[in-house]
């Protein structure tokens, strides 16, 4: 089995919005939600509830701005990082983010989006027309039935208007993702830059396994990942996707800058008798010195990500999801000031002379 250090450039995480359409049970917003909180966030869904005459961008929770994406091209010239990762929430429910994507290109950074890809497929046009040079999407499950597990959204309509009204709301948002999954692997086919991938976060193994193949049938490169308050079912239940599958190891690889591109890479047989592939996100070993040292939570179960890198939310920078004082949390001001030695610190990190 080949081991390795990752070797993909590491990324700036810029939160367009915290705002979603959906409502997955395990999403962490990016560190907004706190470890044990399972209800449907505010911070998701309320944009619902205010008046819809207002603009889209006054209902959303902490919309980015032009300065925001301003100072994440000025942090990416100063750590020499050359990715934007577009997060949420659902960062396309963001009405400026095709302006954005333009404004990255053209500081020529590469700009990747990861997206629930369940809307119209103008929308996803329309970013790859603007030149997004990568999407990942959040694949969870890929029938109606376990769709109405996952989505807390898809629950309430359950409650309110039965079954039937949810199983057609769950079928109507898988069917767009399947579209905009296929509009994009056919782009990718049309253009040798451009990337596209699927995240799955794990809740059992059939409904991974199904995603899986689903995946590998069409060629998508899938990641499956623990859900992140519950990661000893989650590594049981990996466990249980490898038995099934009969699936082998052939590479793993870690980065010591930040922990997010780690991972083991597996084989298995498909029925056509081909190799179908899958990779398992492990959160590499990866600590930043100045907030991470002497951190009570290091090396317990609630250090959830360890240093993933710097994620940029509304004017400030974010440097763990788990802790939320002055050594993690800056303004930009602070930041470009290099308060507490933090833009020394990450230079340090990702070996900027």
């Amino acid at each position: 089995m080949a081991n390795g250090i990752h070797v993909t450039d590491p990324s700036i995480r810029l939160i367009l919005t915290g705002s979603c359409q959906s409502g997955c049970s395990f999403c962490h917003l990016e560190g907004n939600r706190p470890s044990g909180y399972y209800g449907l966030h505010p911070d998701i869904s309320g944009w619902k509830e205010k008046d819809p005459k207002l603009p889209l961008l006054q209902r959303l929770a902490y919309a980015a701005n032009d300065e925001d994406v301003q100072f994440v091209i000025k942090i990416c010239k100063i750590l020499k990082i050359r990715k934007v990762h577009l997060t949420g929430g659902e960062p396309t429910l963001h009405p400026k983010i095709v302006k954005f994507i333009k404004l990255f290109k053209e500081s020529g950074i590469h700009t990747a989006v990861t997206t629930h890809g369940e809307y119209p497929a103008e929308r996803l046009i329309s970013m790859l027309k603007a030149g997004i040079d990568s999407i990942i999407f959040s694949l969870h499950c890929i029938n109606e039935e376990e769709y109405l597990t996952t989505d807390l959204i898809a629950q309430q309509i359950e409650e309110k208007f039965g079954l039937d009204k949810s199983m057609v709301y769950a079928c109507t948002r898988l069917q767009m993702k399947k579209k905009n999954i296929e509009l994009s692997m056919l782009h990718a086919r049309k253009t040798e830059s451009f990337e596209v991938a699927a995240n799955n976060v794990i809740r059992d193994s059939s409904t991974s396994i199904a995603v899986i193949r689903y995946c590998n049938e069409l060629g998508l490169t899938i990641r499956l990942q623990k859900e992140m308050n519950k990661p000893w079912e989650s590594e049981k239940i990996i466990s249980e996707i490898v038995s099934v599958l009969n699936a082998k190891k052939f590479s793993t690889s870690t980065s010591f800058d930040d922990s997010s591109r780690g991972g083991i890479d597996y084989k298995y047989k498909m029925n056509n008798g081909q190799y179908g592939l899958f990779k398992v996100k492990e959160f590499a070993p990866a600590y930043l010195q100045s907030i991470c040292e002497s951190c009570r939570l290091r090396g317990t179960p609630k250090c959830r990500e360890r240093f993933y890198g710097v994620r940029v939310q509304r004017g400030h920078v974010r440097l763990c999801i788990d802790k939320h004082d002055e050594k993690v949390l800056y303004t930009f001001q602070d930041f470009l000031n290099n308060k507490n030695g933090i833009v020394d610190g990450l230079k340090r990190q990702y070996n900027v002379a």
